[in-house]
């Protein structure tokens, strides 16, 4: 075993500890697939996982099956500002209907360490976002549930070894 191993198994069990699991999206029980942390420059911004029916390192299973699927995102630090960065605010817009991007930007507000962000796609109700347990929006549709993954597990990550950590379900 790898000196690396060890850390990874005790990074992983304080991430399960943290994100408890199973979760459920509607009815259905849902699965770590995978949990990281986005770092930028030795900071820690973010943890992600992501909570499947079926886990897979499959990313074109992930992105393509039309099944329930949630990422639960822990808020590290103070990340970005009183508005959705450029790149944020052009996803959401590109896969958002006009109403539901003008809610988004009108209920955006700065995220502080702690907060808990939930998007979750259970079968045919829908991408839904709460910011701390508040519903903020649900869009009609799986379109968003991709968008949201694809940034982290399309063919071009915000983070390579986010990406790695979200398509290794424990077996």
């Amino acid at each position: 075993m790898s000196t690396r191993r060890p850390v990874i198994l005790v990074f992983i069990g304080l991430i399960a500890g943290l994100l408890a699991g199973p979760l459920t999206a509607a009815a259905q029980e849902l699965a770590l697939n995978g949990a990281g942390t986005r770092k930028a420059f030795f900071i820690d911004l973010y943890t992600c996982s992501l909570w499947v029916a079926a886990p897979t390192r499959s990313e074109d299973e992930l992105l393509n099956r039309d099944t329930p699927a949630r990422v639960k995102i822990l808020v590290h630090g103070n990340p970005p500002g009183a508005a959705p960065p450029e790149d944020w605010a052009a996803l959401l817009k590109s896969e958002l209907s006009g109403k539901y991007y003008k809610l988004t930007k009108r209920t955006y507000r700065d995220l502080e360490e702690g907060d808990e962000i939930i998007v979750q796609y259970p079968d045919g109700e829908g991408t839904s976002v709460s910011v701390n347990g508040e519903h903020i929006l649900t869009d009609p549709g799986r379109a968003l549930m991709v968008a949201i993954l694809e940034q982290w597990i399309g063919p071009e990550p915000v983070s390579d070894e986010l990406k790695v950590a979200l398509l290794d379900p424990q077996d």
